[in-house]
């Protein structure tokens, strides 16, 4: 027999235009990185990965961080070689200043159209409430 394999839908790619994004981008890389475990078994992978992803704004970020490093290499640059560091970096330059205040002013926006769908005003209302603490 055949031995079947899952082939993960590629993230998108993130140019940092929209700071509400970058959240559900790392989700997309999470899943992915998930669905292809053997293939990101160290930070570097998962960081090489996603700097393929990066376009416009993003790109040139870190196209600056690369420039100011004389001899580049992985080892001796922390924010290439460990994955945490290298998202919150992303998230402090690209993502929402203040997520939780945010969410909270969209919910007190939050309405249900006339033809909306009750499903998507509710998964609009648990994705927002999830962000206010």
């Amino acid at each position: 027999g055949q031995s079947e394999c899952m082939k993960a839908h590629e993230p998108d790619t993130f140019d940092g235009s929209d700071p509400k994004k970058l959240s559900e981008w790392l989700f997309q890389l999470k899943l992915y990185f998930g669905a292809n475990y053997g293939q990101f078994t160290t930070a570097n992978s998962h960081i090489n990965f996603t700097i393929t992803y990066l376009c416009g704004t993003t790109l040139s970020w870190f196209h600056t961080i690369l420039a100011n490093e004389e001899d580049f290499n992985y080892t001796s640059t922390p924010l290439l070689n460990e994955w945490k560091m290298f998202k919150e970096e992303l998230t402090k330059c690209f993502g929402s200043i203040n997520t939780a205040s945010e969410a909270a002013e969209e919910l007190d926006n939050l309405w249900m159209g006339h033809n909306q769908q009750i499903i998507k005003y509710d998964l609009e209302f648990i994705c927002l409430s999830s962000l206010v603490k």
